[in-house]
């Protein structure tokens, strides 16, 4: 696609003669790509959006919003989409468990379910190996039925968990029509009260919400379920979104938070901004960091953001084979 774009930018480029005079053109690209679920009007605000960083960028550019396919064989995405099944009939897909800490006293406040795929041969595989065909497929339905259950059995399994564990459930799955009552269903199924779990979804979710979604997303906070926006700051969503969404907490970026490492920190007013921005718009709101450190690097961040308002949180690194546990 980027050599298409390219192309098409060098054709637009080529001068012309009219009249005598030399006449030069440039012109700029937005590009997006749909999964098994985007909608039209979804797939052209977004490449409307991507047009506008590619202008933003200078002349004859252009931009691609989201992640790219990648850059398989037909015969190669067969054959992965066929593993695939395969592994959800098996049900080798496995949850880890990501503490979160509260930088104010370093206690764990939550957990982020991640999954990997247990690969017969090839060992724990990330979502970066499979979550694309997951969405292209369609399959990620099954898998986000098969997440909330393993993430249902173990809240059920530990009843003096020290906070609630986050799922993270794509734009395909919010726009399938029946994921709301299956959720519900499940929920009563384990016996699993509502607070009990976060929902998170991308900036990119958001601009993909219909709004029967929105209206799965308000029916959640009904509830008691938290909804948090993941990767803040990363995408090209409007913080205007946020009012329109039912929001409980904004998780920055890593790159945000990285570099924070005293007071000194160039970046720390831009965190402080964000979070005041979070604030004013959602009351409710708060403000989570995603940082893969050690405990001991987490515990010396800076500590004037354990007074933030909104109250801050660390991710801490993950707890694998689906055992949760506690911080220290």
């Amino acid at each position: 696609m980027q050599e298409v774009a390219e192309e098409i930018l060098g054709v637009i480029g080529e001068e012309t003669v009219a009249s005598g005079n030399r006449i030069s053109r440039t012109g700029s690209i937005g590009i997006a790509f749909s999964n098994y679920y985007s909608t039209a009007t979804a797939l052209l605000r977004e490449a409307d959006l991507a047009l506008v960083k590619a202008k933003a960028m200078g002349r004859s550019r252009y931009h691609v919003l989201g992640r790219v396919p990648e850059q398989q064989s037909p015969l190669e995405r067969l054959q992965l989409e066929h593993e695939l099944r395969v592994a959800l009939d098996a049900r080798q897909f496995v949850m880890h468990y990501q503490p979160q800490v509260r930088l104010a006293d370093e206690s764990v406040c939550g957990y982020e379910a991640l999954v990997r795929w247990n690969h017969l041969s090839r060992g724990l595989l990330s979502p970066a190996v499979f979550m694309d065909t997951m969405e292209a497929s369609g399959l990620v339905i099954i898998l986000g039925r098969q997440v909330l259950e393993q993430v249902c059995e173990a809240i059920r399994s530990h009843p003096h968990l020290l906070g609630p564990i986050s799922i993270n459930v794509s734009a395909v799955e919010f726009g399938d029509p029946g994921w709301f009552e299956r959720f519900q269903t499940t929920l009563r199924t384990y016996g699993v009260h509502p607070e009990s779990l976060v929902v998170e979804l991308t900036e990119t979710t958001m601009l993909e919400l219909t709004d029967d979604a929105r209206g799965a997303l308000d029916g959640l906070r009904t509830m008691g379920i938290g909804i948090h926006v993941d990767d803040f700051g990363t995408g090209y969503a409007s913080v205007a979104l946020l009012r329109g969404v039912a929001v409980t907490a904004i998780k920055l970026d890593r790159s945000f938070v990285a570099p924070l490492v005293d007071e000194t920190s160039p970046g720390l007013d831009l965190v402080r901004g964000i979070a005041g921005l979070a604030v004013g718009l959602v009351p409710t709101c708060s403000l989570r960091c995603r940082r893969r450190d050690s405990p001991a690097r987490v515990a010396t961040g800076p500590r004037s953001l354990s007074s933030a308002t909104p109250p801050l949180t660390l991710t801490a690194p993950a707890s694998p084979n689906g055992r949760i546990q506690g911080w220290g």
